[in-house]
């Protein structure tokens, strides 16, 4: 028969299959036939509080429920005591369990390994003394009469063989610890190692992505800018056929010699925006060295109108002194700040109004930007301060400016990038710019 034999079973969280953390510890013990289970849990604040079954699963993979446990505030402890060794709903024995566990949910659980049947000398040891029951009954008969025959001398002998045996244990105990806290140590240096390596392919799989998108949204970019670019220029030389045609149309070729009719090289951007196609041309035939090239400029615009029918002169076709006014009889007037304010909505290839120094930002990419996104831009006219220069009155005289505006919503980045591209200033309705409002990114130009 078994005196006596104790073991400490370290028990696991586990989630999925995979061991999470420390949940407490068993001491099991063997006195004899019977044996007990000391079962303390710890570390699970994590849990709900209630009471959560015990169950033991021998050798030959049956489970058998041995008891319950009551868990509040993370912690509980419990007590199971098998007076004969047998397990109580099977018979079966207590040296048959290979594992302790309590169920939480479907997908976690406490569990914790006897060890039995991997190291079979626990269970040889309680083997063998059953097995020799009798020589071990015969050997403590024979050290009591020893003890009584010799006296204090067996007492000796009977307290080092116990000092001896706690000795053993406590070395065994220790070892198992040390291993326990090695493979503990090991488990969380592996774990650790396997975090960092998925952390480092998964920044790099992002990057990869995120740099594919840049290269893709950059191609589509410059394709749309490629072809609007190419639809512009098809609308502008459509927009001169149409222009050179009305003049053909409208300008009598038999009222003047052949070889003063206007060249190919002549457009109406050779003329001003304050005479009508008619007077550009008459004024472009005249010799360059007249001394009066003004007055007869009047004349023979004079001349013209007479000779043209009455028919043909339309309010629409009236040249205005005032180029801004002639453009707004033209172009569509919008409000974009919902005030007094004028303005008119135009397209890049309306930049033809513009003077040639201002002309090259048909190509402006933040400009191009704004008007795909808006499909439209506008031009205003605002009065200036008061020049210094005096005029024939001597009367100073309010310099006025015109502002090309390119649709858009303000953000710091969004702005820095517009003064990069000769947009040095934003109005919006109500005045002030803020994070998110919509308005326009303004700058000089000249008509």
């Amino acid at each position: 028969m078994c005196v006596y034999y104790k073991k400490i079973i370290y028990l696991s969280c586990m989630e999925h299959g995979i061991k999470v953390k420390r949940a407490g510890f068993i001491k099991m013990e063997f006195r004899r036939e019977a044996c007990s289970l000391d079962m303390h849990v710890s570390g699970m604040d994590e849990v709900k509080e209630g009471k959560y079954n015990i169950e033991a699963l021998t050798f030959n993979g049956q489970k058998h429920l041995i008891g319950s446990i009551l868990l509040y505030r993370g912690k509980g402890d419990c007590r199971i005591d098998f007076t004969d060794g047998t397990l109580e709903e099977s018979k079966g024995s207590c040296k048959e369990i290979d594992k302790i566990s309590i169920s939480l949910s479907d997908a976690r659980w406490i569990e914790g390994s006897t060890g039995l049947k991997a190291d079979p000398g626990g269970i040889e040891i309680i083997e063998k003394k059953r097995q020799n029951e009798g020589r071990i009954r015969q050997w403590i008969t024979d050290v009591e009469a020893a003890e009584i025959n010799e006296g204090i001398k067996g007492w000796r002998f009977q307290e080092n063989f116990l000092i001896k045996e706690e000795a053993e244990e406590r070395q065994f105990q220790e070892d198992l610890l040390i291993k326990e806290e090695a493979e503990e140590r090991q488990f969380q240096n592996d774990l650790l190692i396997k975090e960092e390596a998925e952390e480092r392919r998964f920044q790099e799989d992002l990057l990869i992505k995120e740099e594919a998108e840049e290269r893709r949204f950059q191609k589509d970019l410059l394709i749309k800018e490629e072809a609007e670019e190419r639809q512009f220029r098809e609308d502008l030389s459509t927009k001169e056929a149409i222009e050179d045609r009305w003049i053909q149309k409208n300008v009598r070729r038999t009222d003047f010699p052949e070889e003063t009719l206007p060249q190919k090289s002549h457009s109406i951007d050779d003329f001003t925006g304050e005479r009508s196609f008619q007077e550009s041309y008459i004024a472009s035939s005249l010799p360059e060295a007249s001394p009066s090239r003004k007055s007869v400029k009047k004349e023979v615009t004079k001349a013209v109108r007479e000779q043209l029918p009455a028919k043909e002169i339309r309010m629409d076709e009236v040249i205005l002194d005032d180029k801004w006014a002639q453009l707004c009889r033209i172009y569509q007037i919008v409000h974009p700040y919902e005030d007094e304010r004028e303005y008119i909505s135009i397209q890049p290839r309306d930049f033809v109004i513009m003077t040639s120094d201002y002309q090259h930002l048909v190509n402006n990419s933040f400009l191009l930007h704004g008007f795909y996104n808006y499909r439209h831009l506008i031009l205003g006219k605002e009065e200036g301060e008061e020049v210094q220069k005096a005029d024939e009155e001597g009367e100073k005289k309010k310099q006025t400016c015109f502002y090309l505006g390119v649709p858009g919503v303000y953000y710091e980045r969004e702005k820095m990038v517009a003064r990069m591209f000769g947009f040095e200033a934003f109005e919006c309705k109500g005045g002030r710019a803020e994070t998110g409002k919509f308005g326009y990114y303004l700058r000089k130009v000249k008509i």
